[in-house]
């Protein structure tokens, strides 16, 4: 969570510049203070091209409508708002989905990575999942990155938590 901050991606310029091409995609904003996504018009004269889409914010709402001028420039769509997006364990960083999220098949593909942050292929399901997780394959049974080498684990399906081991078992 990061409560002291109006947007978990801020967007501004300095000295009347433009922003555009800009494509914000497949996250999971969980308790922005007030939007997931800041416009400021503090030194932008102009936003283009501006996408936001299939993502999920919790605790707040997906984009400040202060700053938008013309809907031309901006396509949002797709969004969730609201709904928790039912991780693991979020209190204790544990950030990998439970089976019945929201943001389970609700992603695109399109500009999207082929691998989720573990190196899960993606899509698990019909569709590419909001978020850093994949859901699907290789999310039951351990988890690198919680509790150390747990059993199951290695130091090469988890070198983070089992260096140089076999696995402990």
């Amino acid at each position: 969570p990061n409560p002291n901050r109006s947007g978990h991606i801020l967007l501004e310029g300095i000295g009347g510049k433009q922003a555009s091409n800009i494509l914000i995609q497949n996250n999971i904003f969980y308790y922005p203070r007030d939007y997931a996504v800041h416009l400021s018009n503090n030194g932008v004269d102009n936003y283009q091209n501006i996408v936001i889409r299939n993502n999920l914010t919790y605790g707040a709402v997906t984009i400040n409508p202060d700053y938008i001028i013309s809907a031309s420039d901006y396509t949002i769509e797709n969004n969730i708002e609201g709904q928790d997006p039912l991780f693991t364990d979020g209190n204790n960083l544990d950030f990998h989905l439970q089976s019945n999220s929201p943001v389970i098949d609700a992603g695109t593909s399109q500009n999207a990575p082929t691998t989720d942050f573990e190196g899960t292929p993606r899509p698990q399901g019909s569709a590419w999942d909001i978020g850093a997780d994949e859901y699907g394959a290789g999310t039951t049974g351990p988890i690198c990155g919680k509790n150390g080498c747990e059993p199951g684990e290695t130091s090469q399906s988890c070198p983070q938590d089992c260096p140089g081991s076999t696995g402990n078992q």
